[in-house]
Parts: C-alpha cells; structure tokens; sequence
C-alpha cells in the first residue's frame, strides 16, 4: 500500500469535514474533461491551441447531463442551496475584517455573484438565497456558535450538553422566518413601533460580535458603556454582555481620549529645610518686582515695589524703586540690608 503523506492526510480529512457539514457532493473530473491537465502536463503548445477542450471548457459545463458516468462517485447533482454554508460552520475566517461595513459589503458582493450564478443553473434554488448580507453574516456566526441548538430547533438529531439544554430553558430560542435564532423576552408582544423585538442571540468569543461594538461605538461617537448597552440590547443578547462591551472598549483609543480620567496631579516635594527655620527672620528671601503704580506729586511719577518675602516667616518688606533697571535694584536691596 503506498503512504500517504501528512499533509494529504489533513487536506482529505478536511474535505471530509466539509462535506458532512455542507452536505456537498464531489465529484471526480477525469483527465479527459479536465484542461487544467494540459498545462500541468508535457503537451506542445500547438497541441494546446488546436484542443477544443482548452479554447472551449468541457461540454458539461453547459449540460451537465454530459457529465462522465462514475461507478464509484455519487451520481446525483447536488449542489449546496445556501450560499452561508460555503464556510464551515467551524470557523469565522469571512468575519476577519476591520469593520462590519467592510464585511457586509464583501458578502453582499458573495451573495449577488451566487444568485446570479443560481438563477442561471439552478433556479428552482434562488429562492433558499437570503437577500439581507448581515442576516446572511448572523446565520454563519450562529451555526459555527449553536450548531446543536439549532439542530434541535429544526427538528433535527442532536447531542445536547448539559449547559446547551440549559441555554434552551433559560433564552427560549425559535428561529424566525429569516432562518436567525432568536430568544423569547417578555417584550415579544409590544408593537413594532416601541422598537423592541426578541434579541438575536450570539457568542461572546465570536468575531461578529466584535464587529457589531465597534459599529455602534463608532456611530454613537463613542460613547460610554452604558450608552452602548442600551442600543445593543435592543437587538442582541450576549452572555456577560457588559464585560464583554468593556473588554472591547479598552481597546478603543478614541474612547480613552474621550472618557479617560485627566492626569493625576503630582505629589508635592518635601518642604525645604531654611523654609523650616525661623530663628532668624529674612535669613533666606524670596525677591520679587511688582507695580508700576502711578505717585501724584508735583508731577506724575510711576514706580514699582521691590518686595522681600522672608521664607520661614512670610513677613514681607517694601522698597520702592524708580525703574527696573540694575541699578535700582541694587540700591534697593542695600537699603534693605541696612
């Protein structure tokens, strides 16, 4: 039996995951019907630009009826319904993206390249295509978050855990007629108009969830995390919703900007040891200028005060000067000091 290496292995494995999970059916292309097998292959260019195969596509391509007769393959034609279960309910690779316009703009691009594609092939299919891009994102997140739950709710054989058959009891889920999995409030009867309806239930971990914060953060200027909750409780539940929104918001540095606390004053420093001795007054000064102040005399004169404020007493002194030049201070504190 020749090995097999590890790769193969996982990439097998993988397609085999795929097809459980999408009910997908692969088919084999035999190298008769494939072109890529000419490029890959030794063939002349002339052959290459004379092959009907090569210029044109194989002739099941347009019928497929034509398609080669396999013993060991499935026969049937059967293609996935939903664009939504194009990914693994496993992962969220389609929701690794900066913002949730980006994202449902991407899909909404993904959904209207397979309904044209499906009216054209499958047309009995179109109508199983959602027309909303973000229900269509809702549905992936869910089914790669409740896939049990919402097997349970379709009707379907499922191996609940102990803490899903919780979640049912506690949230009550249903799915609506857009296919997303909702829980049932004590609002489901107020009218439309209130703008409350049951909340679209999702993960905290899931990356849709993330994208959704940032949105509404960014659209109601950031704001703080009660703000925030009030919008999105509206139309989504999450476990732990407020530590998951705080967990979000501290990563948001416009949000720091305009909700963080202002620096903290600094400690005072250590008052200064002549500060402390008042033995002998004006023994360390503090020396200072202020004025001008306008003296009625024969004629109007302005001077300034020469003030001498005694560090360990605060006791201050006077002396007026004519200007402020260097002289007059000079002689100023001499007649301080005398």
């Amino acid at each position: 039996m020749q090995s097999t290496s590890p790769y193969v292995l996982n990439i097998v494995e993988e397609i085999n995951r795929i097809r459980l999970n999408c009910r997908l059916v692969l088919k084999h292309i035999p190298t008769s019907c494939n072109p890529a097998d000419l490029a890959s292959r030794r063939v002349a260019a002339k052959v290459v630009l004379k092959s009907n195969l090569w210029l044109h596509g194989s002739a099941w391509l347009i019928n497929i009826s034509a398609y080669p007769d396999q013993s060991r393959f499935p026969t049937e034609w059967e293609m996935i319904a939903c664009p939504i279960r194009l990914l693994p309910p496993q992962t969220e690779r389609f929701f690794h993206f900066p913002s949730l316009d980006k994202a449902v703009r991407s899909y909404a691009a993904l959904l209207h390249l397979t309904r044209w594609w499906a009216e054209h092939k499958f047309p009995h299919l179109v109508h199983r295509f959602p027309r909303r891009p973000l229900t269509a994102i809702i549905r992936v997140s869910q089914g790669a978050s409740y896939p049990q739950i919402l097997r349970q709710l379709q009707g379907k054989t499922a191996l609940l855990t102990p803490d899903e058959r919780a979640f049912i009891g506690q949230r009550n889920p249903y799915i609506d007629n857009n296919g997303v999995l909702r829980g049932r409030s004590r609002l489901s009867d107020e009218p439309p108009e209130f703008g409350y309806m049951d909340p679209i239930l999702l993960e905290s971990h899931c990356a849709l969830w993330r994208l959704i914060v940032e949105h509404w953060h960014e659209v109601l200027l950031h704001c703080n995390t009660s703000t925030l909750l009030v919008h999105l409780r509206k139309e989504f539940w999450v476990p732990r919703m407020r530590q998951q929104v705080k967990k979000i918001l501290r990563l948001c540095i416009h949000f720091k900007r305009v909700q963080g606390q202002p620096y903290p004053t600094p400690p005072l420093a250590p008052v200064h040891p002549n500060r402390l001795n008042a033995e002998v007054p004006f023994r360390v000064i503090g020396l200072n200028y202020t004025g001008s102040f306008k003296i009625h005399r024969s004629h109007v004169d302005m001077v300034y005060v020469l003030l001498f404020i005694c560090a360990a007493t605060r006791v201050v002194a006077l002396e007026t000067t004519n200007s402020l030049t260097v002289v007059e201070l000079v002689q100023g504190i001499r007649r301080f000091a005398d």
